[in-house]
């Protein structure tokens, strides 16, 4: 995609997040912004924008995604991200079948994703012990896409916070560490509720899906309704709802 279009972004929420926990790995994923008044930084774009030009965003900081496959490589599955299964694991209370603690998992993760990206150990921990640090307000050039930043959660792990507040910390970490599987990341997002991630900018009313609920799984293709009519139908019924983006999937009950 990146390679044919030339117009694949950071977005917005990447954005708040990266930029306001100072995260080493944002020159590792994306490029800086090549003009303007952000020219050097790191910035985003708002998703969901209405009639989108590319002379709209085309100067953003682009993914760090080289030509030959061999140099970026596709990531299906990381051993960070196997960490972070199990914090959640151990946050949940089966700490004996993980084969340790919630915290121990969390910053293993963390560690993890500084070395699968040319980081150190070092900086991994200095991270991780960051207690101030939250996402930041998205401020754009064009300031009519301006959103407060949804998110509060901090870096270090507070063992004595809420399982629903360990849970956020433990995805929204997660999530970063994931990048640039963006399938797995909406999964995660759709499954647990985390990151607090912006909505769309513009929803079409037609869609079905809520703004704030935001798109829960992908319609069926018209090619499916003409060439394999009834076995989608019986599909449909399972649903438990309409083929469109705001039905949610069987395993999605989080909100």
């Amino acid at each position: 995609i990146w390679n044919g279009y030339s117009d694949t972004r950071m977005g917005a929420s990447m954005d708040s997040y990266l930029n306001g926990y100072n995260d080493p790995r944002l020159p590792v994923y994306f490029q800086p912004v090549t003009e303007g008044d952000n020219k050097g930084e790191y910035r985003g774009v708002a998703n969901g924008m209405p009639n989108p030009q590319q002379d709209d965003y085309k100067a953003m900081s682009a993914p760090n995604v080289q030509e030959k496959s061999t140099d970026s490589p596709l990531r299906w599955m990381m051993a960070s991200e196997v960490a972070f299964l199990r914090a959640e694991g151990a946050m949940r209370g089966w700490t004996a079948e993980m084969g340790g603690t919630a915290e121990e998992f969390y910053n293993k993760g963390i560690e993890l994703s500084f070395l699968e990206n040319g980081l150190s150990a070092d900086a991994a921990a200095r991270y991780a012990a960051d207690e101030t640090s939250k996402p930041t307000d998205f401020t754009p050039a064009n300031t009519k896409y301006n959103i407060s930043a949804l998110g509060k959660i901090t870096i270090k792990w507070n063992a004595g916070a809420s399982e629903e507040e360990q849970l956020e910390r433990i995805i929204t970490q997660k999530w970063i560490a994931m990048f640039p599987n963006g399938t797995e990341a909406w999964s995660e997002f759709r499954r647990t509720g985390y990151p607090l991630i912006f909505p769309v900018r513009s929803n079409y009313p037609t869609s079905g899906v809520d703004t704030n609920k935001q798109i829960r799984r992908m319609v069926f293709p018209q090619s499916e309704y003409s060439n394999n009519g009834a076995a989608v139908q019986e599909a449909v019924k399972l649903l438990g709802g309409p083929d469109n983006g705001g039905t949610k999937l069987w395993w999605d009950k989080k909100n």
